[in-house]
């Protein structure tokens, strides 16, 4: 199943209520790590998420929940920054 999650508007340095009950759910499920920031622990450069420093084909983070180590607010223009290797992530053979 493909699925996009929209966790916008947040409070700065939190999570969504909306999100939270999925992030978590991913991390229980071993598919995501949190981050120390409130967010998911992702691949520079590629949005993939991380479980113990190994990045996962299947499951990808744009945003401020992909903030790697620091939980910053993305702009519109960093959004579309990060665009192209997402891209090349999810054209990747898996």
């Amino acid at each position: 199943m493909d699925a996009v999650v929209n966790a916008v508007n947040a409070p700065p340095h939190a999570t969504p209520d909306a999100a939270a009950a999925l992030l978590r759910e991913l991390a229980d499920a071993r598919c995501a790590e949190l981050s120390a920031q409130d967010g998911l622990m992702t691949e520079r450069g590629t949005g993939r998420l991380t479980v113990a420093g190994h990045a996962r084909s299947d499951l990808l983070a744009l945003g401020d929940l992909a903030a790697v180590n620091l939980f910053i607010t993305s702009s519109i223009s960093g959004l579309v920054a990060q665009t192209p290797g997402i891209v090349d992530a999810l054209l990747a053979p898996s």
